[in-house]
C-alpha cells in the first residue's frame, strides 16, 4: 500500500509542475502590465508638468526605449507641407540628443523626404509597429542606411507613425542590438506613449498657429494704416483703432479658450496618474469636458459586446455624478437598453464618427425611449464623441445642451482628445483586471491541486490503515500495531506536505533572501528614478520569525512606501526595523505635506489593507501625519507572537 501511495503522488507531481508554469506566466504578464501602466502614469504626470515639447519628447522616448530594451530611439517631426521628417530627438543608451548627433546618419542631419520609402505612407495608413530585419532589409527602408544600421551593432528597427486624429504629425523609430519579438504587452505600451507624444505635438502646433495668425493679422492691419493716404489717416486710425480693439478681444477670448482647454486636460491626465479608483476618474473627467464646453450635464456609456448594446455607466447633471443604474434614465441597465437609437445610430459611432443631434433629430424613431426624458429636461441638443481603444469600439460620451448649438471644430477637437484619456483610462483598467482575475484563478487552481494531490491521499491513507486497526477480525497485536505505525508515518508525511504549501504562499522576494535584506533592496528598488533619499536602518533581530509574520510586515513596508512615493511629495523616507523592550518594530516615515488624518483619508484602500495585516499577526498599527509635518507607519509586534525561536 505504501509503495503505490508514492507512486501516485509522483505521478500527480507533473501536473502540478505545469500549473506552477501557467502561474508564473500570469504572474510575468501582471508584472508587465504594471509596468506598463507605472511608464504611462509617469508619461502624463511629464505632460501635466512639463511645458517644453522637447524635454516631454525626451522623457517619452527615453521611457519607450528603457520598457522595450531598444539601444537607441528617434522622434521625428513631419511637416505636411514640405512633406518631411525632420529628426527632432534621439536618444542612444540613456543619452538624450536634441537634433541630430554626430554619430547618426548623415540623412537624419537635416529635413529629408517623406515618401522616399513606403515604410512611412505604410504605417501611416496601418497604424501598425513596423519592424525590419536588417539582415533581410527590403523597400520599405530609408535608402542608404542599411550599411549604418549595421555600424552601429542594430540587428532589428521599429517604425511607427505618430497620429492626431486622422494626421500624421510625426514618426517613432526605435533601433535593438538582438532580434527581438515584442509582446502584446509592450505594443500596447508603444502605442499608448506614441499617442501621448503625438498629442504634445499637436498642442503645441496649434498654439504656434494661433500665435503666427494672430501676428499675421496684426501685421497686415499695420501695413494697410502705413498705405493710406495722409488726408485719409484721421477717419482710418479710428477705423484701424476699432479693429484693434475687436482683435484684442477676440484673441483675450481665444486666449481664454486655450487656458481653459489646457487646465481641463491637464486636470483629466493628473487624475488618470493619481485616481486609483477608475469611476471616480471617469466622474472627474465628465465634469471637466462638461464645464469646458460650458454644458451642465454629460453621460458616459459602455458598450456591451454580449447584448450589442450601449448602457448608461455614469451621469454627471446638476453637478453630481451618479451610476446609471442608480437614475431613472432609460438604457441605465440591461433590462431597458436603447435597441432602437444603437440600430439606427451605433453604426457611425463605430465608424469614429461624431453626432451633433437636436430636436430635429429627436423626432426620429431611435429616440422614442428617450425623447420623453430629454423633453421633459429641457435638452435641445446632443453632442456624440466616440470611445476607442485601437480598433476596439468602448462605447461613447454624450454632452447635453439646453439650447440649440453647433459645436465649433476646436470644441469638437478638445471633447475627442478628452474622450481618448477617458479611453485609455477604461482599458488599462480592463487590462489590469484580467491580469488580476487570471492571477487568481490560477493560484486556487493549483491550491486544490496541491490539496488533491497531496493531503487528501495522505489522509486517504491514514484512514485506511486506522480502519484495518480497528477491524474486529485483526487479532494479531503486532498487524495492529504495524498498521497504527503506518499511520502515524503517513500523518507526519502529510504535515510535511501542509508546511511545504503555506511556504510556498510567502513572496519570492522573502525566499530568495533574508527578511532584512528584502526590506533593504525595496526600499532602494522603489526609489530609483524619483529622486526620493532613502535612509534605511535594519538592526539584526535575534530570532527567527514566523513567515507569515515576515510576509505580512514586508507587505505594509511596500505599502507605506508606494503611499509616499505618490501622495506626499516627500524628499526624503526613514525605513527602520528594530528589537526594543521585547517588541518588534518596523517604522516609515517622510518628510512630506502630510495631512489631516480626521479630514482626509489619504492611502484609502492602502491604509485599510495595512491595518487588516497588522490585526493578523498580532500587531499594533500606529498612523501619524500633520499638515506639513510629513507621516509615521509604525507596526509593533510582540516577539511571543512573531518568533518561532531564537536564531544562532
Amino acid at each position: 500500500m505504501v509503495v503505490v501511495l508514492k507512486h501516485s503522488l509522483e505521478f500527480q507531481a507533473q501536473p502540478v509542475a505545469i500549473a506552477r508554469q501557467q502561474e508564473l506566466a500570469a504572474q510575468e504578464r501582471a508584472t508587465e502590465l504594471a509596468k506598463a501602466n507605472e511608464a504611462i502614469q509617469r508619461s502624463l504626470s511629464r505632460l501635466t508638468d512639463e511645458p517644453d515639447l522637447d524635454s516631454f519628447l525626451s522623457h517619452v522616448i527615453t521611457e519607450v526605449t528603457n520598457q522595450v530594451e531598444a539601444v537607441a530611439g528617434y522622434v521625428f517631426l513631419f511637416d505636411a507641407a514640405a512633406n518631411t521628417l525632420e529628426l527632432r530627438m534621439s536618444v542612444r543608451e540613456g543619452q538624450a540628443y536634441q537634433g541630430a548627433a554626430a554619430h547618426d546618419h548623415a540623412l537624419f542631419h537635416a529635413p529629408f523626404l517623406a515618401d522616399i520609402t513606403p515604410g512611412f505612407p505604410y504605417v501611416c495608413q496601418t497604424r501598425e509597429i513596423l519592424l525590419l530585419n536588417l539582415d533581410d532589409f527590403n523597400e520599405m527602408a530609408w535608402p542608404g542606411t542599411v550599411e549604418w544600421h549595421r555600424s552601429m551593432g542594430h540587428r532589428e528597427a521599429a517604425f511607427l507613425a505618430l497620429m492626431a486624429g486622422d494626421r500624421p504629425v510625426g514618426a517613432l523609430g526605435l533601433a535593438f542590438r538582438e532580434k527581438t519579438q515584442l509582446k502584446p504587452e509592450e505594443l500596447e505600451l508603444i502605442h499608448a506613449l506614441a499617442n501621448q507624444a503625438a498629442l504634445a505635438i499637436q498642442l503645441t502646433r496649434l498654439a504656434e498657429e494661433a500665435k503666427q495668425a494672430a501676428l499675421a493679422k496684426l501685421n497686415e492691419v499695420i501695413a494697410r494704416e502705413q498705405e493710406l493716404a495722409a488726408t485719409e489717416r484721421a477717419a482710418e486710425l479710428a477705423k484701424i483703432n476699432a479693429a484693434l480693439e475687436v482683435e484684442v478681444i477676440a484673441r483675450s477670448q481665444a486666449e481664454q479658450l486655450a487656458q481653459g482647454q489646457t487646465e481641463a486636460l491637464i486636470k483629466i491626465l493628473a487624475g488618470l496618474a493619481a485616481e486609483p479608483n477608475l469611476d471616480s476618474f471617469l466622474g472627474n473627467a465628465l465634469r471637466a469636458i462638461t464645464k469646458q464646453l460650458g454644458e451642465e450635464s454629460a453621460g458616459l456609456w459602455l458598450y456591451d459586446d454580449a447584448h450589442d448594446a450601449t448602457i448608461l455607466h455614469l451621469n454627471y447633471e446638476n453637478g453630481s455624478v451618479h451610476r446609471g443604474a442608480q437614475t431613472n434614465r432609460p438604457a441605465a441597465s440591461m433590462h431597458r437598453p436603447l435597441k432602437g437609437w444603437d440600430g439606427e445610430y451605433l453604426a457611425a459611432l463605430r465608424q469614429q464618427k461624431v453626432l451633433i443631434h437636436t430636436e430635429q433629430e429627436f423626432a426620429s424613431p431611435g429616440y422614442t425611449t428617450s425623447r420623453a426624458s430629454y423633453l421633459d429636461r429641457g435638452i435641445k441638443t446632443v453632442l456624440y464623441v466616440s470611445l476607442f481603444f485601437g480598433d476596439r469600439f468602448l462605447g461613447f460620451i454624450t454632452i447635453r445642451s439646453r439650447q440649440t448649438r453647433h459645436y465649433p471644430s476646436e470644441e469638437v477637437e478638445l471633447a475627442g482628445v478628452l474622450a481618448h484619456q477617458v479611453a485609455l483610462a477604461i482599458q488599462l483598467t480592463q487590462l489590469a483586471k484580467q491580469a488580476q482575475q487570471s492571477a487568481v484563478l490560477e493560484e486556487r487552481n493549483r491550491l486544490a491541486r496541491d490539496i488533491h494531490d497531496t493531503l487528501a491521499q495522505v489522509l486517504t491513507g491514514v484512514i485506511v490503515q486506522l480502519q484495518a486497526a480497528e477491524n474486529p477480525y485483526t487479532t494479531d497485536p503486532r498487524d495492529r500495531q504495524e498498521h497504527l505505525a503506518q499511520a502515524h508515518l503517513l500523518a507526519k508525511q502529510g504535515l510535511s506536505e501542509a508546511r511545504r504549501s503555506i511556504r510556498a504562499l510567502r513572496s519570492q522576494i522573502l525566499e530568495a533572501t533574508d527578511f532584512a535584506s528584502a526590506l533593504t533592496n525595496l526600499a532602494e528598488q522603489m526609489a530609483i528614478g524619483t529622486g526620493l533619499q532613502v535612509h534605511c536602518q535594519i538592526e539584526a533581530i535575534p530570532y527567527w520569525l514566523e513567515p507569515e509574520v515576515e510576509n505580512h510586515l514586508f507587505r505594509i513596508a511596500q505599502e507605506a512606501m508606494t503611499n509616499t512615493l505618490k501622495h506626499t511629495q516627500a524628499s526624503t523616507l526613514d525605513l527602520k526595523l528594530m528589537v526594543e523592550s521585547g517588541q518588534l518594530q518596523l517604522q516609515v516615515s517622510d518628510n512630506g505635506q502630510g495631512f489631516d488624518p480626521t479630514v482626509s483619508r489619504v492611502g484609502g484602500y492602502g491604509v485599510m489593507g495595512m491595518q487588516e495585516r497588522s490585526q493578523q499577526i498580532g500587531a499594533q498599527f500606529q498612523l501619524t501625519s500633520c499638515v506639513g509635518q510629513g507621516t509615521i507607519v509604525r507596526v509593533i509586534v510582540p516577539i511571543s507572537a512573531a518568533a518561532l525561536t531564537k536564531s544562532p
